[in-house]
């Protein structure tokens, strides 16, 4: 029985002696990095009548430049750090191209397609639970994030592309929209741990996945039908540089 307590009270002050050592803490962080981002859709708009436009999206932007800055909670246990955050992020300058052809009746007008484009910027707001395995200075982590992405998109423009053709840029053009999606994203990445304070600051790298949802433009201002258009969802692939500060 005497050996009994005294393992249980060994037991207790060495729970106590990890809880006291390794208590939960704030953090900070800042990112920037690089996406590469891509749409793909159809979407047929009925702009009055019998008469249609059928926006064809198909492409890739690179080299986009991608913000973020946040806050976590973070719960140590043994080799594991649980983060539970919530980031904000800024995506600068997606741009949109596709083709845009004409319908009436059900029928394309032969030879009247145009190419178009069209740009915004994307913003998100996520909560991001984080598990990082943090036994060794260098410490790999994975995350996911869901929240609520607004995708600002506008100043579209509309061309003729075949000098031979039919086609003429209309007079007026879908115009500036902000759309609010349900946005998610995951990745994984490592982290440097810079010093040997259990509280000491990291620097990571990390790849990570984005679905901002979908970006529109909303109808001219003399279209009959006040449908607008949808390019689809915005998805970027990303490398960020993550510095984070514990307070």
């Amino acid at each position: 029985m005497k050996k009994y307590l005294c393992f249980l009270a060994i037991s207790l002050s060495t729970a106590s002696v990890f809880a006291e050592g390794t208590p939960n803490y704030w953090s900070g962080h800042v990112s920037a990095g690089l996406g590469w981002s891509s749409v793909n859709n159809n979407d047929m708009v009925n702009v009055g009548g019998t008469t249609a436009k059928q926006y064809a999206t198909s492409n890739n932007t690179s080299n986009q430049p991608i913000f973020g800055l946040g806050i976590a909670y973070n719960i140590p246990y043994p080799d594991v750090l649980l983060g539970i955050g919530l980031s904000a992020y800024y995506m600068h300058n997606t741009n949109v191209t596709g083709t845009n052809t004409p319908y009436a009746d059900g029928q394309p007008f032969s030879g009247s397609s145009l190419a178009y484009s069209a740009n915004g910027q994307s913003y998100a707001l996520m909560l991001e639970p984080k598990f990082t395995w943090t036994r060794y200075a260098l410490q790999p982590y994975v995350f996911v994030g869901a929240g609520l992405a607004i995708n600002a998109f506008g100043n579209y423009a509309e061309w003729a592309t075949d000098p031979n053709g039919t086609a003429t840029p209309a007079l007026y053009f879908p115009t500036s929209y902000d759309a609010y999606n349900l946005a998610y994203e995951m990745g994984a990445g490592v982290q440097y741990v810079i010093g040997k304070s259990p509280h000491a600051p990291t620097i990571g790298l990390d790849y990570r996945f984005m679905n901002w949802g979908s970006a529109q433009l909303a109808a001219n201002s003399q279209q009959d039908t006040g449908e607008g258009v949808n390019f689809g969802n915005i998805r970027t692939s990303s490398m960020n540089l993550t510095l984070s500060m514990p307070f």
